[in-house]
C-alpha cells in the first residue's frame, strides 16, 4: 500500500527513470521490507529524505525545479508546450526544450549557447553531450548550409524486424482506391498488425510522406484483415527504397509561418467522414508540422461557414489544386503528383556520403 500523489507526471509522455536527486515538497513514506524489519520498532516506517532513482514523483520534482530556475533567469514558458522555454536578447532568440531529464537548447547566436552552458553547470550537476546528432531516434545532421533530419537507422531496423528487407519496391504508399472495412475476409493477427502500424507512426516524426497512409491504416487496428495488412506492407515496401529520405532545413530563411489546410469530401467509406490535413512551414520552406486526421463529426451543411463569410470573419479565395501542398495528407495520389509534393515539402534523399560532404564544407 502507498500514498497516491497528485503530481507525479513526467514533462513528456515517455515514462522513464530520472537520474537526479531533488527534494520533494511532499513527504514519502516507505514500509519496512520483509526480512529487514526492525525488531524494536516493527510498526514504524521510513521517511524518505531525497528523491530516489525511479520514483514516480521524480519527473515532476525535476521539472518544477528546472522550470522555476529558467523562469528566474528571464525565460518564458511556452503556453502551448510547457516543456519549451524561450528568451530573446537583442534580436537573437534562445530556445530550451525539456524531455524528462534530457535538455536540448539552441540559439541564433552561439555566444548565448555558451553562456547557457555555463549557467546550467553552475546550478546543476550534468553532462554536456555536445552538438545534437541523435535524439529520440531522430538523426540530426548539421552543416554550414542547413540541417537534415531523418530516421534512416530506425527505418532499417523496422524493415528487419518485420521481415520486409527482401520485398519489392513501390513508388507510392497507397493505391488510389479507397481502403475500407472488410467484413467478408478472415481477421489476421491483430498484434502483428498493430506492431507494424505503431512502428510506422513513430517514423512519421521525420517522414511526412508516410503520414496519411499510416494514419489511414491505423483506423483498422480493431479488426484488421488481409487487405489491411497488404496496405501496411505496401508502406514498408515504399520505405525500402526511400530509407535515406528526410527533411532539409536550409539556413537563414527567417521565422515567418506559412500554413496550408485541406480536406477531402466524405473520403472515409465506413463513416462518410472527411479527412483533414495540414502543413506548417517556418521561414517559408522548413516544414515543422503535418497533421492528418479523420474529422470527429460529419459535416452536412456549409451554413456555418457561409455565416462567418457574411460577418467578415472569414474571407474565401480560390486556390488551385496544383498549389495545394496539403493534398498529400488527405488522399492517395498518383506517382507523379506524389513525388512533386514530397519535393515541395522540403524532403530530400541524402546518403551518408553526401551528408559527410555537406558537413565538411566551410561556412
Amino acid at each position: 500500500e502507498g500514498i497516491d500523489f497528485e503530481e507525479s507526471f513526467a514533462p513528456v509522455a515517455r515514462l522513464e527513470a530520472v537520474r537526479l536527486f531533488i527534494a520533494y515538497d511532499e513527504e514519502v513514506y516507505v514500509n519496512q521490507p520483509d526480512g529487514f524489519v526492525d525488531p524494536y520498532h516493527p510498526d514504524k516506517v521510513y521517511r524518505l529524505k531525497k528523491a530516489l532513482y525511479g520514483l514516480k514523483q521524480a519527473p515532476s520534482a525535476w521539472y518544477d525545479e528546472l522550470s522555476n530556475f529558467l523562469v528566474s533567469k528571464g525565460f518564458s514558458k511556452c503556453s502551448i508546450d510547457l516543456t519549451l522555454f524561450i528568451t530573446k536578447h537583442k534580436g537573437d532568440i534562445f530556445l530550451v526544450q525539456i524531455y524528462v531529464d534530457d535538455i536540448i537548447f539552441g540559439s541564433t547566436n552561439q555566444k548565448l549557447s555558451k553562456q547557457f552552458k555555463k549557467l546550467m553547470h553552475n546550478k546543476f550537476e550534468m553532462s554536456m553531450m555536445g552538438e545534437l546528432k541523435f535524439f529520440l531516434g531522430i538523426q540530426i545532421h548539421q552543416s554550414p548550409r542547413g540541417i537534415f533530419i531523418n530516421q534512416a537507422k530506425y527505418a532499417q531496423e523496422i524493415l528487419i524486424k518485420h521481415g520486409m528487407t527482401l520485398c519489392d519496391n513501390v513508388c507510392t504508399l497507397m493505391a488510389t482506391k479507397h481502403l475500407d472495412v472488410d467484413l467478408s475476409e478472415t481477421s489476421i493477427d491483430q498484434t502483428k498488425y498493430r506492431s507494424m502500424v505503431v512502428a510506422l507512426m513513430y517514423l512519421t516524426a521525420s517522414r511526412p510522406d508516410i503520414m496519411h497512409a499510416t494514419c489511414y491504416c491505423a483506423r483498422y487496428q480493431a479488426k484488421p484483415t488481409k487487405k489491411h495488412l497488404t496496405a501496411v506492407k505496401r508502406i514498408f515496401r515504399y520505405l525500402k527504397d526511400t530509407i535515406h529520405i528526410g527533411l532539409w532545413y536550409p539556413k537563414d530563411t527567417g521565422f515567418k509561418l506559412t500554413a496550408f489546410l485541406d480536406s477531402d469530401h466524405t473520403g472515409c467509406l465506413d463513416s462518410c467522414k472527411s479527412t483533414s490535413g495540414g502543413i506548417q512551414f517556418l521561414g517559408g520552406d522548413k516544414l515543422v508540422s503535418w497533421p492528418s486526421k479523420k474529422q470527429d463529426c460529419t459535416s452536412v451543411s456549409s451554413v456555418k461557414a457561409e455565416k462567418k463569410v457574411k460577418k467578415g470573419i472569414v474571407e474565401l479565395f480560390f486556390f488551385g489544386t496544383e498549389y495545394q501542398l496539403a493534398d498529400l495528407f488527405t488522399k492517395a495520389l498518383p506517382e507523379e503528383r506524389f513525388k512533386y509534393l514530397i519535393r515541395r515539402l522540403g524532403m530530400r534523399c541524402l546518403t551518408l556520403e553526401e551528408l559527410e560532404v555537406l558537413e565538411n564544407e566551410s561556412a
